[in-house]
């Protein structure tokens, strides 16, 4: 399609599988791709006709399970690869985004079109560790800095939450980083917050963007204090 101007936030985004290849696969299993959410980056959720009725419309959901599904294909295909290429004495962590943008809305639309939602009873994190585990590689996901924000209806540790249960689930190493440049106090109590929490006490973080706004006087004081 032509896609209509560049993303903008808050825009849920658009199906991405236009290529010749998508479209044969799409075309054995008969599966058309769904008219609305797939040429306008900025479409929101909450006025769309298409991503309000999505969990009612089957053959949306069953186009979704397949995206999702070929994202979780196409990561087996690199796992093994990097098994191969690194042996088994390696510890590999696959790196999966908190796309928390819309993620309280019933669409999760921003999930959706990324690939990261199947609208299944096997949710996208389920997908993504049960592939993990095939190969021992431990899941990492970033955003363990960001709060809820019900304006933008994104709610992160709800995702970090799920993430976290499946790994346990799955029995593979979870990680935690942090998604955005992160110097500010609240941010830095957050990311402290997810290792002193009672059931979710992550071990492993590592830390993204260190810039000069982290190494600042004011800043380093809190910089320190994760450390």
């Amino acid at each position: 399609p032509s896609f209509r101007g560049d993303w903008k936030m808050p825009g849920a985004g658009c199906i991405q599988c236009f290529d010749e290849v998508s479209l044969d696969l799409l075309k054995k299993e008969e599966i058309d791709i769904p008219i609305g959410g797939k040429d306008d980056y900025n479409e929101d959720p909450t006025t769309s006709s298409f991503w309000k009725n999505i969990e009612n419309d089957a053959h949306t959901k069953k186009f979704f399970s397949w995206y999702n599904n070929q994202l979780c294909e196409h990561a087996d295909r690199v796992l093994i690869e990097a098994r191969r290429i690194l042996g088994d004495n390696v510890n590999i962590f696959a790196k999966v985004p908190c796309i928390n943008l819309y993620s309280s809305h019933p669409s999760h639309a921003a999930e959706a079109t990324a690939g990261a939602y199947s609208f299944n009873d096997d949710g996208a994190f389920e997908r993504f560790a049960r592939s993990f585990s095939k190969f021992e590689i431990g899941l990492s996901i970033d955003g363990l800095e960001l709060s809820e924000d019900k304006k933008l209806l994104s709610d992160p540790i709800k995702l970090i939450k799920e993430a976290y249960d499946q790994s346990l689930v799955m029995d593979i190493t979870f990680r935690g980083e942090n998604k955005e440049e992160t110097y500010g106090a609240k941010e830095i109590l957050n990311i402290l917050s997810w290792s002193n929490h009672q059931d979710y006490g992550v071990r492993r973080f590592t830390f993204n963007r260190l810039s000069d706004n982290t190494m600042s006087p004011g800043n380093w004081i809190m910089f320190n204090e994760l450390v």
